[in-house]
């Protein structure tokens, strides 16, 4: 995974058409704080008396990870956004190479 944080979206998408990279992150977010990894949040809902959720989410393997901590995943929405000029290679990245449900 490689990351650029910039306020120029022309260089961040720049970055992205360029770089030779399974995952790119454009800006800071919770996958670079939790790598990967939902205890925290899982241990959170459970916390909350959620034991079971209906996730929203293109990546397959957040369902296996948050089953993993006991909580019971009743289904799946998929986030729907029609790709555009700037981001379509970035999106079919993620379905090839990461197996995205896009």
């Amino acid at each position: 995974t490689d990351a650029i944080i910039t306020e120029n979206y022309s260089r961040a998408m720049r970055f992205l058409r360029e770089v030779d990279s399974a995952s790119v992150m454009v800006n800071a977010s919770t996958r670079f704080a939790d790598g990967f990894e939902y205890g925290l949040g899982a241990e959170i809902l459970l916390n909350l008396g959620i034991k079971s959720i209906r996730l929203l989410t293109n990546n397959p393997k957040k369902l296996v990870g948050l089953d993993g901590y006991g909580l019971k995943i009743t289904g799946r929405e998929p986030i729907v956004i029609p790709p555009t000029a700037d981001d379509r290679q970035y999106l079919e990245t993620k379905r090839d190479r990461m197996n995205h449900l896009l």
